[in-house]
């Protein structure tokens, strides 16, 4: 764990009745020294802080619970001043649900798959023997043509799919993510992007099968900056497979990632001409600024828990 990573205080404290996936999280978010709490229903979890409220931290929340829904219980939290940043778990996330958790203070609404893709995938390749554990389909999203999207972490050996998804970028999908033209990645920022450093960096990817062969469609990635608790973040969709919610997924899954790695603030920037963009940080609650150092730039922004 980077040095930078040590200094969050971090513990996830998991409300689901399905007690596999607090034993997963805990084996996997130990190895970053990330403590996980579990409570099987909201009534055990709001019991255990009856007499003072965690003051460190996210939650994640099962939107199914045996004795009151997700959302149910973020409103019991925010009446009683709870602060933790929480993050509902749901089987589809609706854009309703989503609306209804934002204005409830939820950082997020994720998928239950995207979760395990973002996380417990890791364990199968930190610790094989944990595999019997907890065993959840790989996060996929079904485009209108019946395409099948897989969002899963990027690993070291990604190398490859990844220079090739970047050499196929448009030269104005190209210059919006990297405010440049570059025709590949230099040597050295390729193995800095394929070899994530959690929680001081992450990357998820969204991949297609092409017969044999997989091919990457989009990636979104953060790195923790010098400014204490801010990440920026960076995310580009291939031209071919714009519009169709996969930079959603992607950005969720980042934002649910950064949360559980104790980043304050997630925030990214973009050219004024990146409507996409725009539309992607409204949709997922992210504020969206003038950058007063570049007119040419604007800032999307997300406090993910409050300061210290």
């Amino acid at each position: 764990m980077t040095d930078r990573a040590m200094k969050y205080d971090n513990t996830v404290h998991l409300v689901d009745p399905d007690a596999g996936v607090g034993q997963a999280l805990s084996i996997l978010l130990g190895l970053y020294d990330i403590r996980v709490r579990t409570y099987m229903d909201a009534e055990t979890f709001l019991a255990a802080h009856s007499t003072g409220k965690p003051g460190y931290g996210c939650l994640f929340i099962e939107y199914e619970l045996p004795d009151m829904n997700g959302l149910e219980l973020l409103r019991e939290l925010r009446n009683q001043d709870f602060n933790l940043p929480s993050i509902i778990l749901t089987g589809a996330a609706s854009r309703e649900l989503r609306k209804q958790a934002f204005r409830l203070g939820a950082v997020d609404v994720i998928e239950k798959p995207l979760m395990y893709t973002f996380l417990l995938e890791r364990l199968a390749q930190l610790l094989p023997h944990s595999a019997s554990l907890f065993t959840q389909p790989l996060s996929t999203l079904e485009l209108h043509d019946g395409t099948r999207v897989k969002f899963r972490v990027m690993r070291p050996q990604d190398a490859d799919i990844e220079q090739a998804f970047v050499r196929g970028l448009s030269k104005r999908s190209n210059r919006l993510r990297f405010f440049s033209a570059i025709k590949e990645l230099p040597p050295d920022v390729l193995e800095r992007f394929t070899n994530p450093d959690y929680p001081h960096s992450y990357a998820l990817i969204a991949t297609v099968r092409e017969g044999d062969e997989e091919r990457q469609i989009g990636v979104a990635r953060y790195l923790v900056t010098e400014s204490d608790g801010v990440a920026e973040f960076a995310i580009v969709v291939a031209d071919k497979w714009q519009g169709q919610g996969i930079a959603t997924y992607l950005l969720s899954g980042l934002s649910a990632a950064a949360t559980v790695a104790g980043v304050k603030r997630l925030e990214g920037f973009a050219l004024n001409e990146n409507d996409s963009m725009r539309k992607l940080a409204r949709a997922l609650d992210f504020s969206i600024t003038r950058c007063r150092e570049d007119a040419t730039i604007f800032r999307v922004a997300k406090t993910l828990r409050s300061a210290d």
